[in-house]
């Protein structure tokens, strides 16, 4: 079966999106590709994700990074184990106004990048990431909340691109992507 394309603008509104994916909130259209980048967050160990033709585990604390038109699809486990993500999609447009000189936030989904697609830093900072999502997810409705939204997500770039580039003291361990072996694709 052929991965199906979506659209931006049949999935989010505006130039960016983040929600929390849950047992009563999920969104599950098999193999597909999209004109937006994206980057999940997961909760807990939700079976493997095949990007392009590489298949990798997905274990909690993991942070996935999918390029624009990059096929991918997220393939549970077999025992019925649900996952919970979070998920940011954002427009290229979104992006590029969030870059700066010294900042290439394009970097965070380029295939040389040696920590790309999956990055883990750990749990300490992975919950430092949870806050900022629930922070976003449960901030209320006031005048001027979407600049504060906005921010919280530019927050979160600023931190992925700070951990995708770590100096060398880091003390997290860094999991560097592996594809499960091919005869389990």
């Amino acid at each position: 079966m052929a991965d199906v394309y979506l659209k931006s603008a049949n999935i989010y509104r505006g130039d960016y999106s983040c929600i929390l994916y849950s047992r009563d909130y999920e969104f599950t259209p098999g193999g597909h590709y999209h004109d937006f980048y994206e980057v999940q967050f997961y909760l807990q160990d939700a079976g493997s994700i095949l990007i392009g033709d590489q298949e990798y585990p997905l274990r909690g604390g993991d942070i996935v990074f999918l390029n624009i038109f990059q096929p991918h699809y997220v393939k549970l486990r077999n025992d019925g184990t649900y996952y919970k993500r979070f998920c940011i999609s954002l427009d290229s447009n979104f992006l590029l106004q969030a870059c700066t000189e010294e900042t290439n936030l394009l970097q965070l989904f380029h295939s040389e990048n040696n920590r790309y697609p999956i990055l883990a830093v750990g749990t300490v900072r992975f919950n430092e990431y949870v806050s900022l999502l629930l922070k976003y997810e449960q901030l209320p409705q006031y005048s001027g909340s979407d600049i504060m939204l906005r921010s919280i997500i530019y927050e979160i770039l600023s931190d992925l691109y700070r951990d995708f580039n770590p100096p060398p003291h880091q003390f997290w361990t860094q999991r560097t992507p592996r594809p499960l072996p091919s005869s389990q694709n």
